[in-house]
């Protein structure tokens, strides 16, 4: 099967399980998106009423993240079979940063409101440095949002910012 032309190498932008299942079904790979929806579902549904008899919201929580694990072994397993390179490094790369971030915030007992303010910046930050989220994407989801007129009374305040962001 072909990969869509110029959209292969967008799909790490995107939540996995999600961009995963667009790709497929556009495909017409019907029985994956079928058998994803199964794999991220089924498991939360086997697991929620022992994990939360046994620790409550979080139970409730990690019964509803157990899904996602294994909806992203099923798209492994499927990503194979149709010959799609998912891009794990940078996916990772993704989910790690905010993570790290929150985790080191966590044991500073911060305000919360402090706390999403640098788990927010220091993302953002992180991905415009090292390259994850580039400018030609924020012109892209600027463009879906923003009429080309908007755009044009903006840009001349955001300049500043993308220019500490970017390091330029």
């Amino acid at each position: 099967i072909p990969r869509p032309p110029d959209t292969a190498h967008r799909l790490p932008h995107r939540p996995l399980t999600a961009g995963f299942n667009s790709l497929v079904y556009a495909y017409g790979r019907y029985r994956y998106v079928t058998l994803l929806g199964l794999a991220m579902n089924i498991p939360r549904v086997v697991l929620y009423p022992f994990m939360v008899s046994a620790l409550v919201e979080t139970g409730a929580a990690v019964a509803f993240v157990s899904g996602y694990a294994f909806a992203l072994a099923a798209v492994a397993v499927m990503a194979r079979r149709i010959n799609y390179s998912i891009g794990w490094r940078y996916s990772l790369a993704l989910a790690l940063i905010p993570l790290a971030v929150t985790t080191a915030i966590y044991f500073t007992g911060l305000f919360w409101v402090f706390s999403t303010i640098i788990i927010i910046t220091v993302t953002v930050v992180a991905y415009a440095r090292l390259g994850l989220v580039t400018r030609a994407d924020l012109a892209e989801i600027s463009r879906a949002f923003l009429s080309a007129e908007r755009l044009g009374q903006v840009y001349p305040y955001a300049r500043y910012i993308l220019k500490v962001l970017y390091g330029e």
